[in-house]
Protein backbone atom coordinates (compact mmCIF):
# COMPACT_ATOMS: atom_id res chain seq x y z
CA UNK A 1 0.00 0.00 0.00
CA UNK A 2 1.06 3.60 -1.06
CA UNK A 3 1.18 5.99 1.86
CA UNK A 4 2.11 9.01 0.21
CA UNK A 5 4.04 9.94 -3.09
CA UNK A 6 4.77 13.45 -4.80
CA UNK A 7 6.75 14.30 -7.51
CA UNK A 8 7.66 17.85 -8.66
CA UNK A 9 9.10 18.80 -11.89
CA UNK A 10 11.09 21.64 -12.16
CA UNK A 11 13.32 23.42 -14.67
CA UNK A 12 16.57 24.71 -13.36
CA UNK A 13 17.51 26.79 -16.70
CA UNK A 14 16.89 26.85 -19.93
CA UNK A 15 19.57 24.16 -20.53
CA UNK A 16 18.55 21.91 -18.01
CA UNK A 17 15.14 19.88 -16.24
CA UNK A 18 14.96 18.31 -13.35
CA UNK A 19 12.33 16.12 -11.84
CA UNK A 20 12.68 15.01 -7.87
CA UNK A 21 10.59 12.73 -6.54
CA UNK A 22 10.00 11.31 -2.86
CA UNK A 23 7.74 8.24 -2.49
CA UNK A 24 6.91 6.79 1.11
CA UNK A 25 5.38 3.15 0.46
CA UNK A 26 4.80 1.15 4.04
CA UNK A 27 7.49 3.19 5.99
CA UNK A 28 10.01 2.81 2.68
CA UNK A 29 11.19 6.02 1.58
CA UNK A 30 12.66 6.59 -1.75
CA UNK A 31 14.25 9.44 -3.08
CA UNK A 32 15.09 9.92 -6.76
CA UNK A 33 16.50 12.60 -8.73
CA UNK A 34 16.50 13.22 -12.48
CA UNK A 35 18.56 15.51 -14.37
CA UNK A 36 18.12 15.83 -18.19
CA UNK A 37 20.28 18.69 -20.25
CA UNK A 38 18.05 20.63 -22.35
CA UNK A 39 19.73 19.34 -25.50
CA UNK A 40 18.71 15.78 -24.56
CA UNK A 41 22.49 14.61 -24.61
CA UNK A 42 22.82 13.61 -20.99
CA UNK A 43 20.64 12.14 -18.13
CA UNK A 44 21.90 11.45 -14.51
CA UNK A 45 19.80 9.93 -12.67
CA UNK A 46 20.34 8.99 -8.43
CA UNK A 47 17.94 7.41 -5.80
CA UNK A 48 18.55 7.24 -2.70
CA UNK A 49 16.65 4.91 -0.20
CA UNK A 50 16.42 3.68 3.66
CA UNK A 51 16.99 0.35 2.46
CA UNK A 52 20.35 0.21 0.13
CA UNK A 53 19.14 -3.71 -1.60
CA UNK A 54 17.09 -3.20 -4.50
CA UNK A 55 16.70 -7.02 -4.28
CA UNK A 56 13.12 -6.59 -2.65
CA UNK A 57 12.22 -5.02 -6.12
CA UNK A 58 13.30 -8.13 -8.56
CA UNK A 59 16.12 -6.18 -9.03
CA UNK A 60 19.99 -6.97 -8.83
CA UNK A 61 22.18 -5.35 -6.55
CA UNK A 62 25.10 -3.14 -7.97
CA UNK A 63 28.01 -3.50 -5.65
CA UNK A 64 30.46 -0.99 -7.94
CA UNK A 65 28.13 1.74 -6.80
CA UNK A 66 28.12 3.83 -3.42
CA UNK A 67 24.66 2.43 -1.52
CA UNK A 68 21.69 4.25 -2.58
CA UNK A 69 22.70 5.74 -5.65
CA UNK A 70 22.31 4.68 -9.43
CA UNK A 71 25.22 4.69 -12.51
CA UNK A 72 25.08 8.04 -14.64
CA UNK A 73 23.30 7.19 -18.02
CA UNK A 74 24.28 9.46 -20.60
CA UNK A 75 24.70 9.50 -24.56
CA UNK A 76 28.22 9.89 -25.84
CA UNK A 77 29.07 12.90 -26.10
CA UNK A 78 30.96 14.20 -29.25
CA UNK A 79 34.27 15.66 -29.65
CA UNK A 80 34.40 18.95 -29.04
CA UNK A 81 36.00 20.70 -31.80
CA UNK A 82 39.38 22.58 -31.43
CA UNK A 83 39.35 26.04 -30.27
CA UNK A 84 40.41 27.54 -33.08
CA UNK A 85 41.65 31.42 -33.50
CA UNK A 86 38.41 34.03 -34.09
CA UNK A 87 38.37 36.77 -36.01
CA UNK A 88 38.72 40.45 -34.85
CA UNK A 89 36.03 41.91 -32.93
CA UNK A 90 33.90 44.54 -34.20
CA UNK A 91 35.16 47.27 -32.17
CA UNK A 92 38.93 46.48 -32.84
CA UNK A 93 37.64 45.81 -36.42
CA UNK A 94 36.01 49.10 -36.66
CA UNK A 95 39.28 51.11 -35.86
CA UNK A 96 41.51 48.90 -38.25
CA UNK A 97 38.79 49.51 -41.17
CA UNK A 98 38.99 53.08 -40.14
CA UNK A 99 42.83 53.57 -39.97
CA UNK A 100 43.29 52.07 -43.35
CA UNK A 101 40.40 54.12 -44.81
CA UNK A 102 42.34 57.51 -43.93
CA UNK A 103 45.42 56.48 -46.01
CA UNK A 104 45.67 58.99 -48.84
CA UNK A 105 48.01 56.20 -50.49
CA UNK A 106 47.82 52.87 -51.64
CA UNK A 107 50.40 51.39 -50.64
CA UNK A 108 50.18 53.04 -47.28
CA UNK A 109 46.31 51.72 -47.21
CA UNK A 110 48.32 47.68 -48.32
CA UNK A 111 51.09 48.14 -45.42
CA UNK A 112 48.34 49.50 -42.71
CA UNK A 113 45.65 46.56 -43.72
CA UNK A 114 48.59 44.01 -43.12
CA UNK A 115 50.10 45.06 -40.21
CA UNK A 116 47.21 43.07 -37.93
CA UNK A 117 47.74 40.21 -40.06
CA UNK A 118 50.55 39.31 -37.95
CA UNK A 119 48.69 37.98 -35.09
CA UNK A 120 45.15 38.46 -35.63
CA UNK A 121 42.49 36.88 -37.86
CA UNK A 122 39.59 38.22 -40.01
CA UNK A 123 36.68 36.28 -41.30
CA UNK A 124 35.68 36.13 -44.79
CA UNK A 125 32.86 39.16 -44.47
CA UNK A 126 35.33 41.15 -43.20
CA UNK A 127 38.44 41.01 -45.55
CA UNK A 128 35.77 41.59 -48.13
CA UNK A 129 35.26 44.84 -46.36
CA UNK A 130 38.80 45.47 -46.28
CA UNK A 131 39.26 44.66 -50.09
CA UNK A 132 36.42 47.63 -50.80
CA UNK A 133 38.84 50.63 -49.15
CA UNK A 134 41.27 50.00 -51.87
CA UNK A 135 41.50 51.67 -54.92
CA UNK A 136 42.80 48.96 -57.18
CA UNK A 137 41.93 45.68 -58.29
CA UNK A 138 45.49 44.62 -58.02
CA UNK A 139 46.01 45.81 -54.38
CA UNK A 140 42.39 43.59 -53.43
CA UNK A 141 43.83 41.00 -55.44
CA UNK A 142 47.05 41.09 -53.26
CA UNK A 143 45.74 41.57 -49.84
CA UNK A 144 43.15 39.09 -50.78
CA UNK A 145 45.72 36.40 -51.29
CA UNK A 146 47.89 37.77 -47.75
CA UNK A 147 44.53 37.70 -45.89
CA UNK A 148 43.30 33.87 -46.99
CA UNK A 149 45.65 31.76 -44.13
CA UNK A 150 44.64 34.66 -41.53
CA UNK A 151 40.85 33.94 -42.54
CA UNK A 152 38.99 31.92 -39.18
CA UNK A 153 35.97 30.61 -42.11
CA UNK A 154 37.91 29.74 -45.56
CA UNK A 155 35.19 27.91 -46.37
CA UNK A 156 33.06 31.14 -46.29
CA UNK A 157 36.01 32.83 -48.79
CA UNK A 158 33.60 33.34 -51.63
CA UNK A 159 31.96 36.46 -49.36
CA UNK A 160 35.06 38.36 -51.01
CA UNK A 161 34.31 38.14 -54.53
CA UNK A 162 32.09 40.95 -54.58
CA UNK A 163 34.34 42.99 -53.54
CA UNK A 164 36.31 42.66 -57.09
CA UNK A 165 35.61 44.88 -60.24
CA UNK A 166 36.52 42.06 -62.48
CA UNK A 167 35.62 38.17 -63.19
CA UNK A 168 39.52 37.33 -64.20
CA UNK A 169 40.35 38.95 -60.31
CA UNK A 170 38.32 35.92 -59.09
CA UNK A 171 40.05 33.49 -61.28
CA UNK A 172 43.57 34.38 -60.74
CA UNK A 173 42.54 34.54 -57.07
CA UNK A 174 41.86 30.94 -57.21
CA UNK A 175 44.65 30.20 -58.92
CA UNK A 176 47.17 31.82 -56.45
CA UNK A 177 44.98 29.91 -53.74
CA UNK A 178 45.42 26.97 -55.63
CA UNK A 179 42.01 26.28 -55.82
Amino acid sequence: MLSMATATLSAQSDDNINMNMSIDADGTQMNMNISIDGAGEGMEMNMQMDEPELDHWGEPEMPSQPAGTMPQTSRPQPPAPAPGPSAMGSLDFERYLNAIKSKSFEDSKLKTAQAPLRGQYLNAEQIGMVMKSFDFEATRLEFAVLAHPRCVDPNNYYLIYDAFDFEMSIDELEEALGH
